[in-house]
């Protein structure tokens, strides 16, 4: 590769340190999105228990009421 003085995007050093940080960031945009789906199914398991427990909450009032 040319170096960049003759126009080329890397030059030894700096260019591999330039690699390694974009790839370290990539790394923590990957673990980012992964911790937001991790988080995302938790919360979506945790509604679900919601809408869980309040339809037998309904389901329940409804038998008292049809029972008076």
């Amino acid at each position: 590769m040319k170096d960049k003085k003759e126009g080329g995007i890397l030059d030894g050093n700096d260019g591999a340190s330039e690699i390694l940080s974009w790839v370290g960031k990539s790394r923590k945009l990957d673990e980012k999105r992964q911790a937001e789906k991790e988080k995302a199914l938790r919360l979506a398991r945790a509604l679900e228990e919601q809408v869980i427990i309040a339809n037998c909450f309904w389901i329940y009032c409804h038998k008292l009421c049809v029972l008076q």
